[in-house]
């Protein structure tokens, strides 16, 4: 009896502990070294540092049956790892005899989200329509300019700010610009109304402030969209003639037009069946029509769009 009772004891406590696939290579941590766990994704920047798998058996009274019972198990396993927080995945088997935990390990390398309140965001926005870009530049004070460190929900604000800034057109605030988009690095991801606090501007206003959209439109998320609402905005803006800007208006348009003719012509370059490619002759057609007015600042238009698409 004493024989069976002695190779059945291991074979009881067989599924307990963790074990750890490294994405990144670092060295552990102390035994002791603060780590800590997030049971949801933080709103933080951070590095993916290995893969966590825990197991607990309760086949011998082991209370293994809530995603906190694995805690210290994750951040020993953490530890190892080089890892100095903890972000939860999931949690299976917890009603039969083995429950599985999982989890990544991660590196910090960001500050908590400096923007948080619905006051602060609101004053950020009146801020920006304001031109007040003292108040912008303290609301700000507490949000990193290295976007590597910044929060998410920072980041995405930093860009909106800059849309908002944007919707000024030729009047927008040049100072309140170059602090968000240079100091802050931001940029704008997609043509799009923004939401913050109901401002009542066309986004068609957009490409003539600086040269803002020609900077941000290589790293937009869709490109073809852009393209082709960047092409739709000119169109709409060559309506309106009488404008006493109206020259103004078209020169600003520049470097966006070039940089989109870019993009397309790269497209074409990879494929001639792409969708910004199939914008090419939207923007040949328009370039035609425009170059044969009056106007220098539309012929200079035209043919920069002609030239960049090799037409």
């Amino acid at each position: 009896m004493k024989k069976f009772l002695l190779l059945l004891l291991p074979l009881l406590v067989v599924g307990c502990g963790t074990t750890s696939k490294k994405i990144v290579e670092r060295p552990p941590l102390a035994a002791d070294a603060p780590v800590q766990v997030f049971w949801t994704v933080p709103n933080l920047k951070y590095e993916r540092i290995c893969e966590i798998e825990a197991k607990g058996n309760n086949s011998l009274g082991g209370m293994y049956q809530k995603k906190e019972d694995f805690e210290a198990m994750f951040k020993d396993e953490a530890r190892k790892c080089g890892a100095d927080a903890v972000i939860f995945q999931s949690l299976s088997g917890y009603k039969q005899g083995s429950a599985t935990a999982t989890a990544v390990g991660i590196k910090l390398t960001g500050q908590a989200a400096g923007l948080v309140s619905e006051d602060k965001i609101k004053a950020f926005s009146i801020a920006i329509q304001t031109h007040d870009v003292a108040n912008v530049r303290e609301i700000l004070i507490n949000v990193p300019k290295n976007k590597a460190e910044r929060a998410p929900s920072d980041d995405e604000l930093v860009n909106q700010g800059l849309y908002i800034a944007l919707l000024d057109g030729i009047k927008c605030d040049p100072k309140v610009v170059e602090l968000l988009e240079t100091e802050y690095g931001a940029r704008i991801s997609k043509f799009e109304q923004v939401k913050m606090y109901s401002i009542e501007k066309p986004d068609s206003n957009t490409p003539l402030c600086r040269d803002v959209i020609a900077q941000s439109l290589p790293q937009m998320k869709d490109v073809t969209p852009a393209v082709i609402k960047l092409n739709n905005y000119y169109v709409s803006l060559l309506k309106y003639r009488t404008d006493k800007d109206f020259d103004k208006k078209v020169k600003a348009y520049n470097q966006a037009l070039v940089v989109a003719a870019k993009l397309i012509a790269e497209s074409c370059k990879k494929s001639t069946t792409s969708a910004t490619c199939a914008v090419k002759a939207g923007y040949v057609d328009l370039a035609h029509k425009s170059k044969v007015n009056g106007s220098p600042a539309l012929k200079k238009n035209a043919n920069d769009i002609l030239k960049t698409l090799r037409i």
